[in-house]
């Protein structure tokens, strides 16, 4: 009983609403059930389109279909259509109700169908399902003599009288003598037309539910209705042409699915919107002819077929650099938009290779890219590296030997993970003070990370080398000796990135993966960026500590007892697990909750979170948000949350209209190491920070925390907001 009680309260009860809400590519709950109550403007087909949703969904998960899709609605919402049209063209008799059973049977196996094939593709079914079902419905019913046609969507005002009587017909009245533009009427009006109606109250609550589910589609809807109406226009198209409903199910649809849905929402995708008009236009006209013949109307066949032709095309481009395809879908344009601008700042692990630099300690690059010495012209994407002391000298004594130079022998190791492709180990070191042009790179060294990425370091010392050609290396393995060889006066480490695995390709910029700078007695952490000339930089150092407590295993249970807010101890337990796309998460066994974080062996940090926010692992997510796994005096960690997670009210509302545009809302993240109790061997390492929110560049502190490291955990955290604060202590 447990098991069917959990099934309808997680899965057929939100995907019921979703299954409205999801006609506007929404997962809301709330918006789907304003859809809901506004389908039962006319009551028959409200019935009907209910129906046909449960009977959907309950076979789905009899069946044995994805939770998941029937949770989202992606299952119901084509069946919810296809009973909103059956209900506004029937009468309700019991063969009626019949066809309505298989009518929902049958646009769910289309679903299915359609999603199985267009996924291969990486594309959407979206309404193809309810087009095609609707049709195949209507031209069935007209050999079934015992089904009655409907005039409702004829004379509707009598189901508006029967809904809310007097009072809500003289309401209609009011609103429809309302002195509104006539644009903003036919917009109203055209959104109604997508559930089967047209008034324009109706048209107003779901404008209501579209500008409270998000302001991106509710201003692109705008756009798109006014570009079809102005094109229309100038087109001299016929008014049957650009009905409510073709304007409501085509246009304003396919400018929600591209201006911010399938599409990351920017200047780009609204201009797609706009140049689409004549293409859905076109479409609609052209349809529509064909089936005339068939005396069945388009629907919202215009809309897909754009839709997925355009997606199609953008698909199979080599590079996408002005219109973005969505990466993850958060089921909001807003969180789209957010998380992806707030991913492409701060996460570069998957874009490259994460080099390391090629030696112990601290080392000065000596000459940078477009160095004034040598790096000239094609190879000026080059590093020169040498040790200094603390005088800023490269040798010791009188620097008359080699030996007195500080980097001479010193290990050189591999900057990454690869295959040794090509080494020289026979030209001898020069004396100091002597260049040997004629073997200008010396002993050199070429290993290939990867297809088109290959790394050189060059100027080695003969008979140091510790691989030959053909070995497979490790990132930090030790691999020859620096030396004094070919075009180089003094010992010095030459390294340089190319795209061909030859000793004297061409070089390519690239950055470092995480590397140190000091200055003065203060560290900088560099995230994938390229050491400039005269800056002293190193390895990152990883505490084996840092590194275990935020060393999540799949599997691994953690638990926490803090109070909550409420003033209630509350124990909180999160599991370690991987998805199926091995990304690592955090999942709260109490709430469901679910954070998605990385640990590259350098930082921990979380990428997004998935949930209500009240739980303690959202409090932990924005705590230990970017978290190096070392500690450096004064080292600051900075970082940027996604612009939703900490603003509201007003500002962000107003930031969601031209977001698409520009973003001037900030929320940023800092941390910083305040405590080690012993530097060499600590037992307590505890790192403090703060959230600071920018409205037009002036910053505001209201929550703060600190971590507290021990015994190779996160023993205890601590978060304070203006309205609370919350201490969490492991029990594990």
């Amino acid at each position: 009983m447990n098991k069917y009680s959990d099934s309808i309260k997680s899965v057929l009860l939100p995907g019921f609403l979703h299954s409205y809400s999801m006609v506007f590519f929404a997962k809301d709950v709330w918006f789907g059930l304003l859809l809901l109550l506004v389908s039962f403007v006319n009551p028959i087909a409200g019935f009907v389109g209910m129906l046909s949703v449960l009977i959907t969904l309950c076979f789905a998960l009899i069946m044995g279909f994805s939770k998941e899709y029937t949770g989202n609605g992606l299952y119901g919402f084509n069946s919810m259509m296809v009973g909103l049209g059956l209900g506004t063209f029937f009468q309700i008799t019991p063969m009626f109700l019949i066809v309505v059973v298989f009518a929902s049977l049958l646009t769910f196996g289309l679903t299915i169908v359609l999603s199985g094939w267009l996924s291969k593709y990486g594309l959407p079914f979206l309404s193809l399902p309810f087009v095609l079902g609707f049709w195949l419905m209507l031209l069935a019913t007209r050999e079934f003599s015992v089904l009655e046609h409907s005039q409702r969507s004829i004379y509707w005002m009598n189901e508006l009288i029967a809904v809310g009587g007097d009072r809500l017909f003289n309401f209609y009245t009011m609103m429809d003598g309302l002195p509104l533009p006539v644009w903003l009427k036919g917009y109203l009006v055209s959104l109604s037309a997508i559930f089967f109606q047209e008034n324009i109250i109706t048209g107003a609550l779901i404008s209501i539910g579209i500008l409270y589910y998000s302001r991106i589609a509710f201003s692109i809807t705008l756009i798109s209705y006014l570009s079809a109406c102005a094109f229309g226009y100038f087109s001299g198209i016929s008014a049957e042409g650009l009905n409510y409903y073709n304007l409501g199910a085509n246009f304003i649809l396919t400018a929600i699915a591209i201006g911010g849905f399938f599409l990351i929402p920017a200047a780009s995708s609204y201009l797609s919107v706009i140049l689409l008009t004549p293409v859905i236009t076109f479409l609609l006209v052209g349809v529509s002819v064909l089936m005339k013949q068939f005396q069945l109307p388009v629907y919202s066949l215009p809309f897909s077929l754009t839709v997925i032709f355009y997606l199609y095309f953008l698909a199979n481009r080599v590079k996408s650099k002005f219109i973005v395809l969505t990466p993850l879908q958060y089921f909001s344009p807003e969180q789209n938009l957010y998380r992806f601008k707030n991913n492409s700042e701060r996460i570069r692990d998957g874009k490259f290779v994460n080099l390391s630099v090629p030696f112990y300690g601290e080392w000065m690059v000596t000459q940078g890219y477009e160095g004034s010495v040598t790096h000239k012209g094609e190879w000026s994407k080059a590093l020169d590296f040498m040790l200094l002391d603390e005088e800023m000298r490269t040798y010791s004594d009188y620097g008359i030997n080699l030996e007195n130079y500080y980097c001479y022998n010193k290990p050189v190791l591999a900057p990454g993970d690869g295959i040794v492709e090509e080494l020289v180990d026979w030209v001898p070191d020069n004396p100091v003070g002597k260049m040997n042009i004629d073997r200008n790179w010396g002993n050199a060294l070429v290993i290939r990370h990867a297809t088109g990425l290959y790394t050189k370091v060059t100027h080695l010392k003969l008979g140091s080398f510790k691989v030959k050609v053909g070995d497979y290396i490790t990132k930090g393995q030790w691999i020859a000796n620096v030396g004094n060889s070919g075009r180089s006066p003094e010992p010095h480490l030459h390294f340089q990135i190319q795209e061909t695995p030859y000793i004297g390709s061409k070089t390519k910029e690239y950055p470092f993966g995480y590397y140190i700078v000091r200055k003065n007695s203060s560290f900088v952490l560099k995230n994938y960026e390229i050491p400039e000339e005269g800056e002293l930089i190193s390895n990152v150092f990883i505490s084996p500590m840092m590194s275990q407590a935020f060393k999540f295993q799949p599997g691994q249970v953690t638990r926490y007892r803090y109070v909550n807010a409420e003033g209630k101890e509350v124990d909180e337990t999160w599991e370690a697990a991987v998805d199926n796309w091995n990304s690592q998460y955090l999942r709260c066994k109490e709430t469901g909750s679910v954070a998605y974080f990385v640990n590259n062996g350098t930082l921990f940090y979380f990428v997004s979170y998935i949930g209500k926010g009240k739980d303690l692992l959202f409090y932990f997510y924005k705590s230990a948000y970017k978290v190096l796994l070392s500690y450096y005096q004064d080292l600051v960690i900075e970082d940027n949350y996604p612009l939703h997670l900490n603003n509201s009210g007003l500002n962000v509302l107003l930031q969601d209209f031209v977001a698409p545009f520009k973003l001037y809302l900030k929320s940023k993240y800092v941390n910083r190491c305040h405590f080690i109790d012993d530097i060499y061997a600590p037992s307590i390492i505890q790192i403090s920070g703060f959230a600071s929110q920018k409205n037009l560049n002036k910053p505001e502190h209201n929550e703060s925390f600190e971590l507290t490291i021990k015994s190779n955990r996160v023993d205890e955290f601590v978060f304070k907001s203006e309205l609370f604060e919350i201490k969490a202590i492991c029990i594990d």
